[in-house]
């Protein structure tokens, strides 16, 4: 499998070259600037606009009616420099500051963003809880905490793109990588292995590989480090929500692996099985509630490993589906390189471990009855109604879409399929998409499009 070269996919996702360069900057910004979202955000506005519906002039300028600064310059009054300066409880360069200061309420709407466009498909945190944890401030106690949202998601192109003019991404960037420590031992825990997962997104997002490697690489070492992918090794003290947290945290870069080594041709690293992680439990943010997962035996805290729950009504139930698609990729893909000549050794150990593959026509019909059983709404997507509730779903089934076709793809290229078959294929996920609401497709963007090029 070849690169998939970034000049052949922005040409592809939108015959308006300049309007999709736009939308591709505003979406690395907004995912630059959640990297920095838990540095530079001290309350969330109820104003903030809702992004699958159009920006409202009006809307713009209510983000600022409370703030102490105009929205010509942004420049921070003295009384809030000298109290964010006061409040930094680490080391940090004077251009970051500057960019936290200056950009307090922009950074809350792509907050915001993240929640309506990027959470759908990587919902890393728990929304209650970040929001909280922005409200009080705690970034500026918490490098970690800071150094968090990078995503590829994109708004689709209704918003008025001169209000993230700046800071530039490349800004949001620099001041993300000044906040990770350089010495991995210290970047240690949850807020860094999400920041550097969500790096590596924002690597794919722009096409430059070498930024998904170097990222993802170091969130594989944390993981290693942590034992991310063995429950058993989590914390004891930890709540039933980071235990949740934590789940579609390892899910979440498992699925991101398993997509890179399709589409760029490496290696899996994150194995299913040899991960003892539980699916996330399929219950909405706003009821999912904090209590201890541990208990005391003999002096001892030992954690109790809670039982995911299961509810084909909660989109979570789609984003999990699409996660068992990934594990069967997985698979396919080993199917795909046992089959390739082996020319390390004058034998091949797999031959000593002899194992029969199910054919490629009994693997996707046992994929196409999973996604019969799905309900209706992850198999159709309605229009966006800038509902969050409702669209998750929409961002759901177009994922699920999306994802059907690179197995069927997959599993065609396992088996040495024709041509034509291959071609029909093809076809059949051009058709798919075609059914997808376009605000849907342009909001997972470049993701997206390297489906199309694996």
């Amino acid at each position: 499998m070849t690169s998939p070269s970034p000049t052949r996919i922005s040409v592809i996702a939108d015959p308006y070259a300049a309007k999709a360069r736009k939308r591709t900057i505003l979406g690395v910004r907004i995912v630059l600037t959640s990297t920095l979202l838990a540095l530079m955000i001290g309350r969330r506005t109820d104003t903030s606009p809702n992004w699958l519906l159009p920006l409202r002039h009006e809307d713009r300028h209510a983000q600022y009616a409370s703030s102490s600064r105009s929205p010509e310059d942004g420049t921070p009054t003295s009384n809030h420099r000298v109290e964010a300066d006061e409040l930094v409880g680490f080391s940090l360069t004077k251009d970051v500051r500057e960019v936290v200061l200056a950009n307090r309420d922009k950074i809350a709407n792509l907050v915001n963003v993240y929640f309506e466009v990027v959470y759908p498909i990587f919902p890393l945190f728990h929304r209650g809880t970040l929001l909280r944890k922005l409200a009080e401030r705690q970034y500026l106690r918490d490098p970690g905490l800071l150094a968090a949202v990078i995503d590829g998601a994109l708004p689709p192109g209704r918003w008025d793109p001169a209000y993230f003019t700046l800071p530039t991404a490349e800004t949001f960037y620099e001041a993300a990588k000044d906040v990770i420590p350089p010495d991995l031992a210290s970047s240690r825990g949850l807020n860094y292995m999400r920041s550097f997962a969500l790096l590596a997104l924002f690597g794919v997002q722009l096409g430059k590989v070498e930024i998904m490697h170097q990222y993802l690489g170091l969130c594989h070492a944390l993981v290693a480090l942590d034992g991310l992918h063995d429950e058993k090794s989590w914390p004891d003290n930890i709540g039933r929500i980071e235990m949740e947290e934590r789940r579609r945290l390892f899910w979440s870069i498992y699925t991101l692996e398993v997509y890179y080594s399709i589409v760029w041709g490496g290696v899996i690293r994150c194995r299913e099985s040899q991960s003892r992680v539980a699916f996330p439990s399929e219950v909405d943010d706003e009821f999912l509630f904090e209590e201890t997962t541990s208990h005391q035996h003999g002096g001892n805290s030992v954690r109790i490993v809670s039982e995911p729950v299961r509810n084909p009504s909660c989109w979570l139930h789609g984003w999990n589906f699409t996660t068992e698609m990934y594990r069967i990729l997985e698979h396919a893909m080993d199917d795909f390189h046992r089959r390739r000549e082996q020319t390390v050794g004058p034998f091949s150990p797999s031959d000593l471990f002899p194992r029969d593959s199910p054919s490629q026509s009994f693997v996707l019909e046992k994929v196409m009855l999973m996604h019969a059983e799905l309900p209706m709404r992850f198999k159709e997507s309605s229009n966006a109604v800038g509902e969050m509730s409702e669209d998750i779903f929409g961002f759901q089934a177009a994922n699920i879409t999306t994802t059907i076709q690179l197995v069927r793809m997959v599993l065609f290229t396992a088996e040495e399929s024709t041509v034509s078959q291959k071609c029909t294929i093809a076809n059949e996920l051009v058709d798919g998409f075609s059914k997808v609401p376009v605000s849907f497709l342009r909001a997972i963007s470049s993701p997206l499009l390297y489906h199309l090029q694996a």
